[in-house]
């Protein structure tokens, strides 16, 4: 295929690319990849020398190229070199995330120094055939943005990677207006028709999880191909996304589906529960210090002995299944929970005075077994 040559050495693997890139579609740059990730695969070296040098920039779909040959390379043995003198070339790997796992050389002489071999020796070319021709349906619309009942959603077209970065950031700029407009602070981005992804609809990305930030919105990311997440991996962006496999996960995590909705109700009531029985036990606590003696300080302790329990265990469950400020209510309600829990520790409290009352009811039943007791030992009397 014009634009890519794969070349067999001796002791490693050459991918050359070259301007003519820029004008194949992108459907045809992943076919290739992946004929050149099987080649690679199957080449006894595990070694592989990337020719960017005749690139002023990044061709669409070249990064994403390259990390499905890097993985598909051995995790413990590969050696993966970049040769490329142009900055704009090493920007956008930087942007990427990449070069903290590949190494760069900016001539071919410091590539093959960085593989350990002596130039092109023993060379096999091999000319990547194109695919079969296929008709390509492509929308007009790059950027598909709708509003939905508690979030927007964006979907991305396949035809952004047969477009220039401007273009693409001239697309973007309508959907952050929408964005920015829009009352709903729930964004879904769906990559699901995307088989492939470059900087530039990285940069995408980011400018709409910012303009949610800005919103303190929430942003979840629909990507189910591996190519894809892949990509968002190396560019660091995984641990700053929520990243999922379909629609459904990612409505779920932004809570706008039917079952987040529900489980939500539960945690609130969850969380009125709790505090509630916290704050009726605490006030309970009121008559027992009161009065400490007779049957309503008892009364009051047992009454806010039972709320503190009811008030710990739906508050502990509140606490692992919720976030923000619900968790720390529920929080709130534990730690006094097992305050007024401990007051069966403290000296002279009711329900202990009451055992040890010379007149309860406890004493005399004492008295009573012990005249029992006395019968039953000397019948006679």
């Amino acid at each position: 295929m014009n634009g890519v040559t794969f070349e067999k050495h001796s002791g490693y693997c050459t991918l050359r690319f070259t301007p003519e890139l820029s004008e194949v579609a992108w459907k045809d740059v992943e076919e290739a990849t992946k004929r050149v990730t099987q080649q690679v695969h199957d080449a006894p070296a595990n070694s592989v020398l990337v020719d960017l040098s005749p690139l002023q920039t990044m061709p669409s779909g070249v990064v994403a190229s390259l990390v499905q040959t890097w993985k598909g390379m051995n995790e413990k043995r590969r050696r993966f070199v970049v040769v490329s003198p142009q900055q704009a070339v090493t920007d956008e790997l930087a942007q990427t995330g990449l070069t903290s796992l590949w190494t760069l050389a900016s001539t071919l002489e410091q590539g093959y120094s960085e593989l350990g071999v002596v130039g092109d020796t023993d060379v096999e070319i091999d000319q990547v055939p194109p695919p079969p021709v296929e008709p390509l349906t492509t929308s007009s619309d790059p950027f598909i943005f709708e509003e939905q009942r508690g979030f927007c959603s964006v979907q991305f077209n396949p035809i952004l990677m047969t477009l220039s970065w401007g273009d693409v950031e001239a697309g973007t700029s309508p959907v952050i207006q929408q964005l920015k407009q829009s009352r709903r602070k729930s964004l879904l981005v769906d990559l699901g028709a995307m088989d492939m992804i470059n900087s530039g609809l990285i940069a995408s990305l980011v400018r709409m999880w910012k303009t949610m930030e800005e919103k303190n919105g929430q942003f979840s990311l629909v990507s189910p191909n591996e190519v894809v997440t892949d990509v968002l991996k190396s560019a660091g962006l995984w641990k700053l996304w929520s990243v999922v496999d379909d629609r459904e996960e990612a409505a779920y995590d932004l809570g706008v589906s039917r079952g987040a909705q529900s489980e939500q109700r539960e945690r609130r009531i969850l969380v009125m529960v709790a505090v509630s029985f916290a704050t009726m036990a605490a006030f309970s606590m009121i008559p027992m210090f009161m009065k400490r003696e007779g049957d309503v300080g008892v009364n009051s302790q047992l009454a806010a002995l039972l709320l503190a329990a009811a008030a710990l265990v739906t508050g502990v469950i509140s606490v692992i299944k919720d976030r923000g400020i619900p968790r720390l209510l529920s929080g709130i309600a534990v730690l006094v929970a097992l305050g007024i829990l401990s007051s069966l520790w403290f000296e002279g409290n009711p329900i202990k005075a009451a055992q040890l009352s010379p007149g309860n009811g406890n004493t005399a039943a004492i008295g009573i077994a012990s005249t029992s007791d006395t019968q039953q030992n000397y019948p006679g009397k």
